[in-house]
């Protein structure tokens, strides 16, 4: 959240770029509630300090690896199966996320 949309893309950019990441689009909407909270929380509290973007490791990756990966995933409530047999890959540099509504399953087990 942002007080300029331009400016606020405009750094969004160069620390994507300068991380080499390449950024297709990006959208400025209007903040929700939980974000104007999460914002008034920040002032109370004084701002967080965030670790540097990207986090360095140890190790080399490249693009093709997989950082989180599942096979034939299925996950069963009682009689119901909220999911059958999905594979997903996701590499490293990739951004993701699990949508459902709250009491899905979407919490790892």
């Amino acid at each position: 959240m942002v007080r300029n949309a331009e400016v606020g893309e405009r750094k969004t950019r160069e620390v994507l770029s300068t991380a080499g990441i390449t950024v297709e689009e990006i959208i400025s909407t209007t903040p929700t509630l939980e974000n104007t909270f999460v914002s008034i929380l920040r002032e109370l509290a004084g701002e967080m300090k965030t670790p540097a973007f990207p986090i360095r490791r140890d190790i080399k990756v490249s693009r093709d690896d997989i950082a989180i990966g599942a096979r034939n995933l299925n996950k069963r409530f009682g009689d119901f199966q909220a999911v059958k047999n999905i594979n997903l890959e996701i590499k490293y540099g990739e951004i993701y996320g699990l949508l459902g509504a709250n009491g899905a399953g979407k919490r790892p087990q």
